[in-house]
């Protein structure tokens, strides 16, 4: 379950290090800043992706996306690894479906976004909405409870600043440093 943190309310970056704090204020290409931050390339594993239409989403994300019910969208949930597998970012993004192109891009199920849009020569904004303190499972036989990481909210915008994806990663701990506990 993630916990939301209104990135204005009572939150101090100032207590995460330095590496963590560039990480979520920044606002370009998070796969990239995280491959340079540990050093090889990451992939993407899909665990689930759907098509649909906006009206069964929450009101906040459709007024984000600015969706009509009607309007198509995708949802998906995915991770971030490494070559061995390990987890380093898990992604919950909604896409609306209003330019094919980027909507091709944005939901390819072999290529994380920030590779395929650097591949198609398309730079999409980023406006950042929140960041904050979310919980991680983990993921040992011998534990089945969750930890403190923390999280990025944003929504990429086209060209004309149309809102085109909402993306919401928790990022894993062992990764990305979440400082010392709440």
């Amino acid at each position: 379950m993630v916990h939301l943190v209104d990135s204005g309310a009572g939150w101090d970056l100032g207590v995460l290090p330095p590496v963590t704090r560039m990480l979520l204020r920044a606002d370009g290409s998070t796969t990239r800043l995280l491959e340079a931050l540990l050093g090889e390339s990451l992939s993407l594993n899909i665990i689930e992706q759907s098509w649909g239409t906006a009206a069964p989403l929450p009101a906040r994300l459709r007024d984000v996306l600015a969706c009509d019910g009607d309007d198509r969208i995708v949802r998906r949930s995915s991770m971030l690894q490494l070559g061995d597998a390990r987890p380093v970012s898990r992604n919950q993004v909604t896409v609306a479906c209003r330019d094919r192109e980027l909507t091709a891009i944005l939901t390819d199920d072999r290529v994380p976004i920030g590779h395929g849009l650097d591949a198609s020569g398309r730079h999409l904004g980023r406006t950042l909405l929140a960041t904050g303190w979310a919980r991680w499972p983990v993921d040992e036989p011998a534990r089945d409870d969750e930890i403190d990481c923390v999280y990025k909210e944003y929504v990429l915008t086209d060209e004309s600043r149309n809102a085109i994806a909402h993306i919401h990663e928790r990022f894993n701990p062992i990764h990305v440093p979440s400082a010392a506990a709440r």
